[in-house]
């Protein structure tokens, strides 16, 4: 069974996931913060440590961390934010693919869930709090679980009564 939909948009998800990712790591390289998501946790784990870490406390101590932590928060939460919501949209994409009666449900849910991480990535990155792209990425995610979820559900509930779902126009 070839699922061509489902492959495109695991391996752009993926890419996406990767590139989150990175900007995870590399906040924390700039702000020394290894653990957590904050200067203080990054000094308590510190104290706690003692002597033991002698170069991250080195890094630490001489300023090189960022004054500010909110960049490295908000990468984190982009990242996770991604991480709860690409699995779920992913599978219906899968699911409805297989089905072999909704390609443009597979196809629109991929798209919109998808196009809408990166919008909602990209507002998140830029502006703390509300944004038009943060509320259109959201928005186009939840349309892409609204379209998956009821198209999995018609497919289902046509294939346990005994009929073969047909492609809508």
């Amino acid at each position: 069974m070839d699922l061509p939909i489902t492959l495109l948009a695991v391996g752009a998800n993926g890419l996406i996931g990767l590139g989150l990712s990175y900007l995870v790591v590399s906040a924390r390289g700039n702000t020394g913060v290894w653990h957590g998501d904050s200067r203080d946790e990054a000094a308590a784990r510190f104290a706690a440590q003692g002597p033991k870490n002698v170069v991250a406390r080195a890094v630490f101590d001489q300023g090189s961390v960022e004054a500010s932590v909110e960049p490295l928060q908000r990468r984190i939460r982009v990242h996770g934010n991604f991480t709860e919501y690409v699995p779920l949209g992913l599978l219906f994409v899968a699911a409805l693919e297989a089905s072999g009666h909704t390609p443009w449900a597979a196809a629109v849910t991929a798209l919109l869930l998808t196009v809408g991480r990166i919008i909602y990535s990209i507002g998140v990155l830029r502006v703390y709090g509300p944004s038009p792209l943060r509320f259109t990425g959201f928005m186009m995610t939840w349309l892409s679980y609204l379209i998956g979820s009821l198209a999995c559900i018609r497919e289902g509930a046509m294939l346990l009564a005994g009929t073969t779902p047909h492609i809508l126009p």
